[in-house]
């Protein structure tokens, strides 16, 4: 029994001894885990402590920067508000004769979008027209890239795709001109030449000769032209501008021409086309009186954003076929094309050197032609 006892107290011993020996372990695992979750914490608020620092540097950095970028701009804005209303000023007192495309652009909001980075690049932009001229604005490598020549004068192989009219010259200043070197985003240099894509490039699609004469056939093919190679060799063209109409009585449901710029239309192409130059109250022209085309008038421009503009009163319109959008269409200044048809008919037209005035839907529908490709 003694033997028994001594064994059984021995054994006590032990477990106390070994849950002694547990308890201390424990409480050490315990005090080191304390002391590594302490230094983790540390660790962290001393990294926070960090990012809140380098937060508050980089915060202050783009505050500062955001003031300089916006006192910038303001005094961009400024500089440009005084070049344009010294350009009105200038309009204004030569009784209104010329309008450049320096305030066209302005007015319409193409140099918002040129700000923001949308200057019609990768869009193309077809023009069938008398042509167009290699002058000063359209010279750029790839800006103007020449289709078939179906008019009369492609008998001539030095008249091959040339303007000798000086109405496509025109229409395609409007649209895309852009002189060598002209900044879009810099659009304060009003002294250098933009249309209202000057990204965009031109397809010369020549269908009138040197006396503006075309045949209605001329066009359906040019049209049919556009359509079957929008996309060949790297070309993306997606507007058509038609600165143009014919007097045809056919509804559109019959009429060849109405039916070529629907096919157009179905092809993801974009027609815009002048209303015509006979009048309020006057039937729109074809093939402006399809209703798949945007069918374009002029309006009177003084070259402010102001709300008293008007309706020219040559603009082609009536209750059986409203226009669907009007745009400057008086006296706009676009390239001359020196000793054309037009440039010799129209003295008074003439404006310097380098550019001519002229008045019309057609010069409206090229504004939206060029608004079009910026979208």
């Amino acid at each position: 029994q003694e033997d028994i006892d001594k064994a059984h107290y021995d054994f006590n011993e032990r477990v106390a001894k070994a849950e002694a020996d547990y308890a201390s372990k424990v409480a050490g695992i315990r005090e080191d885990q304390a002391h590594a979750l302490a230094d983790a914490l540390k660790k962290l608020r001393d990294a926070l402590d960090d990012v809140t620092v380098r937060y508050a540097k980089d915060l202050a950095e783009i505050e500062e920067d955001y003031l300089k970028s916006t006192e910038d701009s303001v005094k961009k804005h400024d500089e440009l508000r005084k070049d344009f209303d010294s350009q009105l000023a200038s309009f204004v007192s030569n009784g209104g004769r010329a309008l450049p495309m320096s305030l066209i652009t302005h007015e319409v909001g193409a140099t918002a979008f040129w700000a923001q980075g949308f200057d019609g690049s990768g869009i193309d932009v077809a023009v069938i027209d008398s042509g167009v001229a290699p002058v000063e604005g359209l010279t750029a490598p790839g800006k103007v890239i020449n289709g078939p020549d179906l008019s009369f004068d492609s008998q001539i192989p030095q008249l091959l795709h040339l303007d000798m009219y000086g109405h496509g010259t025109h229409m395609a200043g409007i649209i895309a001109g852009r002189d060598d070197g002209a900044a879009v985003k810099s659009f304060t240099e009003t002294e250098q030449f933009r249309g209202m894509a000057p990204g965009s490039r031109i397809v010369n699609i020549k269908v009138a000769d040197a006396t503006g004469a075309v045949d209605v056939s001329q066009v359906i093919a040019a049209i049919d032209w556009v359509v079957q190679h929008r996309n060949d060799n790297g070309l993306n063209i997606r507007v058509l501008n038609l600165s143009f109409g014919t007097d045809s009585i056919q509804s559109p449901a019959l009429d060849p021409l109405a039916f070529a710029v629907e096919q157009a239309w179905n092809h993801g192409i974009v027609v815009v086309a002048a209303s015509g130059n006979d009048g309020i109250g006057t039937p729109v022209r074809n093939p402006a009186k399809d209703p798949f085309v945007i069918a374009v008038g002029a309006v009177r421009s003084d070259g402010r954003t102001d709300t008293d503009d008007q309706v020219a009163d040559f603009t082609s319109c009536s209750k059986e076929r409203e226009v669907d959008l009007v745009a400057p269409g008086r006296s706009l200044v676009s390239l001359r094309v020196p000793e054309s048809f037009i440039d010799q008919a129209h003295n008074g037209a003439v404006v310097d050197d380098r550019f001519f005035k002229g008045s019309g839907t057609s010069q409206s529908a090229a504004v939206v032609s060029g608004a079009v490709a910026l979208l």
